[in-house]
C-alpha cells in the first residue's frame, strides 16, 4: 500500500476485546455498590444498572457521544434514586474506570505496535474512554482522539479530520485500522482515508463498499506495509 505516511488505530475490538472488560468492570461495580451503598445492592444487580444506563443514555442524547458523562449522570441517578448522596458519583467513575481498564491485549499487539510507532507515527482514534497512559501504550502514539473531545462519535467525519490534522498529514496518507465495518471502515473513508479491517474472527464483509485491505492481526499491517518487524 503506497504513499502510506501515518496509521491511526481503532482502541476496543481492534487492540484488546472490549466485551469481556466492560462486562467485568460492571461487575466489579456492583460489587463495590454492594458494599459500600447497600441500599443499591440490594435494588440493583448487574443488569438493572445496565438497564439504567440505557435510559440515561436514551434521555441524554445531547452527551450521547461521551460514555465518560453517560457514566457519571447514570451514577448521579443511581446514587439519588436510593437516598445517598449524589456528589460521591464523582469515587464511582473512578472505581469503574480503574476496573474498564484491566484489558488484556491481543498477543500481537504489543510487538506489533513497537515495529509500527518505530516507522510511523500512530495516533488512536476512539468512540470509547480508554485512557492510553493509564494502560500503559501512551509511548507507542503522538497523540489521541476521541469522541468526547471531538464531540462526535465514529463514523462522523470531525473525528478521523481531527486525528489528520495531529498527524499533520493529508487523509489519502493516512491508513486507518478497525474492526468495525461502519465506524471504522466506512468512516475512514469517507474523508478519504486509506482503510483496513480488523477482521480477527474470519467475519464476512457484508457493505457494498469494501475495506482498502483485511487483516486479522496488527502483524497483517506490517506486511501490508512492507514493514520490518
Amino acid at each position: 500500500m503506497p504513499s502510506i505516511h501515518a496509521i491511526t488505530l481503532d482502541l476496543d475490538d481492534t487492540l484488546w476485546p472490549i466485551g469481556p472488560v466492560i462486562a467485568k468492570a460492571e461487575q466489579h461495580l456492583h460489587d463495590h455498590l454492594h458494599s459500600r451503598y447497600p441500599r443499591i445492592g440490594e435494588q440493583y444487580d448487574v443488569d438493572r444498572l445496565r438497564q439504567l444506563r440505557d435510559r440515561v443514555m436514551a434521555d441524554h442524547p445531547e452527551i450521547g457521544h461521551d460514555f465518560t458523562a453517560l457514566r457519571h449522570r447514570t451514577f448521579e441517578l443511581l446514587l439519588a434514586n436510593c437516598g445517598y448522596d449524589g456528589g460521591d458519583a464523582d469515587a464511582l467513575l473512578e472505581e469503574f474506570l480503574k476496573a474498564r481498564h484491566w484489558v488484556t491485549l491481543y498477543p500481537d499487539v504489543l510487538d506489533a505496535l513497537q515495529s509500527l510507532s518505530t516507522h510511523l507515527p500512530l495516533v488512536a482514534v476512539s468512540n470509547g474512554n480508554a485512557d492510553l497512559k493509564r494502560l500503559g501504550l501512551d509511548h507507542y502514539f503522538v497523540g489521541s482522539i476521541n469522541a468526547r473531545g471531538v464531540g462526535t462519535l465514529k463514523p462522523g467525519a470531525e473525528i478521523f479530520r481531527a486525528a489528520c490534522v495531529a498527524l499533520k498529514a493529508e487523509p489519502e496518507n493516512v491508513l486507518h485500522i478497525g474492526d468495525h465495518p461502519i465506524e471504522d471502515v466506512l468512516g475512514a473513508q469517507g474523508i478519504g482515508m486509506k482503510s483496513a479491517w480488523m477482521n480477527r474472527s474470519a467475519h464476512s464483509w457484508t457493505y457494498e463498499h469494501t475495506p482498502d485491505s483485511e487483516v486479522a492481526s496488527l502483524h497483517d499491517v506490517l506486511a501490508l506495509l512492507e514493514l520490518s518487524s
